[in-house]
């Protein structure tokens, strides 16, 4: 999976999101299809440690409208 400025989306990224009223650590990307039978999800995404809110689980299709955005790996 891949940022909107075309970098890897990677474990231990730090992003913003939420139209940057969030930030935090991307704890797992997941993609492959046991990743969705895992996580009993039925889309890519990503799982994000915040400070503020805990775990979040963003999918894929949300990326663009919560401006998953890179910050620093």
């Amino acid at each position: 999976m891949l940022y909107s400025s075309d970098q890897e989306i990677m474990v231990g990224d730090k992003v913003v999101f939420e139209n940057g009223k969030l930030s935090g650590t991307i704890v797992h990307v997941i993609e492959s299809d046991a990743d969705f039978g895992a996580w009993n999800i039925d889309e890519p995404g990503v799982m994000i440690e915040t400070k503020a809110a805990g775990s979040i689980y963003l999918g894929a299709s949300l990326f663009v409208e919560s401006e998953l955005s890179f910050i620093s790996r």
